[in-house]
């Protein structure tokens, strides 16, 4: 595959720190004589468990399936790359001070996992370190190459070229050498493209230029990764451009700004409702696995999402609703109720007219993402049922109850919005929510809207069970 990149008339690359939150790894000196095999295992087991840590956050997390994929040393872990490629899905699974060899060992754990379109390497820098040849980095590159293949037969791979620093101007030779090796093999395979990395940061004289890097003269800065991330861009773009007939997937892309007269086979023109993005999936032959992304925002329900058969895939080819990349969509029922104004210090009123009119009744609100709770009584702890008009604990559990009793002075027939106030009880494993009807003051009974599907007691005992009365005045 021909190199993208080419064109400042230089190649070159860079060896990067060996380096972690502050802590120098210290690998084996080239004194020391040591076999391959050791040498990839003593690397191997420094990073145990940032592999484990990255582990931990994928059983908790969503990762973006058909992703780029960014994998190797620091230059990786410090990349800025959901900012710098907003476009893409991707996932970062960089650790600093790493070589190629690692990547081969933990590549059950971060690379074959995440099924991604594009895998995007960037190691070697620190493998000289270890005393390894340029042959060497390039065979342990091969290997790792053959694996992905084995494994992933599909994704395509962009080998970066390792960049030259002042820091390690010294192993210059070794690194440049090594980078025509990565050029080689991406000319003998349609898989693998070369990204000259290294030409990117280098001056008119060809030496590395300070605009790019760090105060340690060795890892990049927000310039250089504006440079690299730029001129990287169009590749990951052709890449990820592939038909949708060769995928394995077929994908729906949905976004708040989006809109349901679009494609919305591409991130670059999403739909903007979960019907629109049903409405395709509903037409759609389920011989490929089906994937809804959503992007991150807010998608508001005006009315039920109807899911049926029509929609359904099979165990081999299943339809699927997640987050787009590592968003947090929220699907909500909620409308946004407007015109707030100060009444006094504590409180904040609206009109809304469909309240007012009776054809609109909720019960919960949110401010800025946040619950908040309605007026209560008591404001700490709670009430008691005093008595069971209904039948207490003489009657099976599940007996439908209408009314209780309640105690002098913990419930009232003068509140003046007494049909709006709420009862919560408590009993059994349950809670029951209950708009009051009507309160006879005088025989201090309640009674309700519909009936709960309990008896009033607490648990199987004959004691009361415990309530709460919302949203009262």
């Amino acid at each position: 595959m021909k190199p993208l990149g080419q064109g400042f008339g230089k190649q070159g690359c860079l060896s990067i720190a060996v380096v972690l939150a502050g802590l120098c790894v210290s690998p084996m000196s080239r004194a020391e004589q040591r076999s391959v095999e050791q040498i990839n295992l003593e690397s191997a087991r420094q990073w145990a468990e940032t592999i484990a840590q990255f582990q931990r956050r994928d059983r908790q997390n969503t990762f973006p399936t058909d992703a780029v994929l960014f994998v190797g040393s620091s230059s990786i872990a410090f990349w800025p790359t959901k900012a710098l490629f907003p476009e893409f899905p991707v996932i970062n699974r960089g650790f600093g001070g790493s070589i190629y060899s690692d990547l081969i060992h933990y590549a059950e754990a971060v690379i074959f996992p995440y099924k991604p379109r594009v895998i995007v390497f960037y190691s070697g820098d620190n493998d000289p370190i270890w005393g390894k040849s340029a042959v060497q980095i390039a065979e342990d590159v091969r290997r790792l190459v053959g694996l992905v293949h084995q494994h992933l037969p599909r994704t395509q791979i962009i080998l970066m070229a390792v960049k030259i620093s002042q820091a390690r101007i010294d192993r210059a030779e070794v690194y440049t050498a090594f980078n025509a090796m990565l050029k080689a093999m991406a000319d003998e395979d349609d898989r693998l493209h070369y990204f000259d990395s290294a030409s990117l940061l280098l001056d008119e004289q060809g030496r590395p230029d300070p605009r790019y890097f760090v105060d340690d003269k060795l890892h990049l800065n927000e310039e250089g990764y504006r440079v690299w991330s730029d001129h990287l861009r169009p590749l990951i773009a052709q890449l990820m451009a592939e038909p949708a007939a060769e995928r394995d997937e077929r994908a729906f892309f949905v976004a708040p700004d989006g809109d349901d007269g679009a494609d919305g086979t591409d991130i670059q023109s999403p739909l903007r409702t979960l019907k629109g993005a049903f409405d395709r999936v509903r037409r759609l032959a389920k011989d490929k696995p089906v994937t809804v992304y959503l992007r991150d925002g807010m998608y508001c329900l005006t009315e039920p999402v109807v899911v049926g058969p029509e929609h359904s895939g099979t165990a081999a080819c299943p339809v699927t609703i997640r987050p787009y990349d590592d968003g947090q969509p929220l699907i909500t029922g909620g409308r946004r109720v407007t015109g707030w104004q100060r009444h006094d210090a504590n409180i904040w009123k609206t009109d809304i007219a469909e309240v007012k009119a009776g054809t609109w009744y909720f019960t919960q609100l949110f401010v800025n993402g946040q619950r908040r709770l309605r007026a209560r009584t008591p404001n700490e702890g709670f009430f008691r049922v005093a008595g069971f008009p209904d039948g207490g604990s003489t009657k099976p559990y599940n007996t439908p109850c209408q009314r209780f009793e309640f105690r002098p002075g913990d419930l009232s027939a003068e509140w003046t919005n007494l049909t709006d106030a709420e009862v919560i009880v408590y009993h059994f494993w349950t809670d029951t929510h209950l708009p009051i009807a009507g309160i006879d003051a005088e025989n201090h009974v309640v009674s309700f809207q519909y009936p709960s599907g309990k008896r009033f007691t607490d648990d199987y005992t004959s004691d009361g069970a415990r309530y709460i009365v919302e949203n009262v005045f």
